[in-house]
């Protein structure tokens, strides 16, 4: 099968990398500027191994039976227009909860599916990254069954011992996710501490404040969530004690980060719904001017 991954940070890259072990014909898209830099090279830095593999890198989409955009989610939106005229399944991966209305809106016609995983990656350059711990992964179609391209993409992944499960209630898997990341982000990106040092008392009181109020939101959305958020986040940070977040590794390389899609998201959605979230409104801010304090230098 072939299989075009859209982006070359963290999860596109994994998610290249696996699907190439597992014997499926990868592309990477990335931007003109990274293409070079690539080399037609993916680096993969696990556990027990450190392993460089070939990898086709373009700049726009050819022939292909998948598509998996794994771009930050404030760019997806650019993207979208790319993939329109594709008659292939389309699989989403990222944080926050914009992406859900915009891929409604935007591809409703398509087939569409959404990743979650709590895998901790960091990036050390374009199709560069070291795979720091595992956690959940959940796959799932958004709005119908889960279509057999999707099912093979689970069990290719399965088989090269990458712990992906199908999800048929996967919205709420975006919520648990979205819960958990509000959390976990703005405090180790703030407080520039990797996940392992977040269970550290004076961090931990405030994640769980940060999770009681994202769960609030979401519960008063109508959103059952299918796990506990606590007991995935408590997992999460032993898991990849030594990751920093996402966030924390944008604000690191200077870039642009998804509070927007995570914190802010949450923060609109409790002002429709009346319910007071003063710990997200917190940390928005106090990321949004550690942001802004780089950001007016670019």
């Amino acid at each position: 099968m072939k299989v075009t991954v859209i982006g070359a940070g963290a999860i596109g890259t994994l998610l290249a990398y696996k699907l190439s072990k597992a014997g499926e014909e990868i592309t990477i898209i990335a931007k003109s500027e990274q293409i070079s830099e690539i080399d037609n090279k993916l680096i993969y830095a696990g556990p027990s191994k450190v392993e460089e593999i070939s990898i086709i890198t373009k700049t726009e989409i050819e022939k292909t039976d998948y598509i998996i955009i794994a771009s930050k989610s404030y760019d997806v939106d650019k993207i979208i227009d790319s993939v329109k005229d594709k008659d292939v399944p389309i699989m989403f991966c990222q944080n926050g909860l914009k992406i859900i209305d915009l891929i409604e809106r935007e591809l409703k016609d398509k087939t569409i599916s959404y990743m979650v995983t709590g895998n901790g990656v960091s990036k050390s350059g374009p199709a560069r990254i070291k795979h720091n711990g595992v956690g959940f992964t959940y796959i799932g179609n958004i709005g119908q069954e889960t279509d057999y391209l999707t099912k093979k993409i689970v069990s290719k992944l399965k088989s090269v011992n990458f712990n992906a499960k199908i999800a048929n209630n996967i919205t709420e898997f975006i919520w648990l996710k979205a819960v958990i990341n509000s959390a976990i982000n703005p405090i180790g990106a703030y407080h520039n501490v990797r996940n392992g040092e977040l269970v550290k008392p004076e961090f931990k009181k405030k994640m769980k404040i940060l999770c009681e109020e994202s769960t609030s939101v979401s519960l008063a959305n109508g959103i059952k969530l299918p796990l506990d958020p606590w007991d995935e986040i408590v997992k999460i940070l032993s898991n990849t004690a030594n990751n920093k977040c996402s966030m924390l590794q944008d604000i690191d390389n200077e870039q642009k980060t998804e509070i927007e899609q995570i914190n802010g998201e949450i923060i609109r959605l409790s002002k429709l719904l009346k319910i007071s979230v003063p710990m997200n409104q917190k940390y928005y801010e106090r990321i949004i001017t550690k942001t802004s304090l780089y950001q007016e230098r670019h």
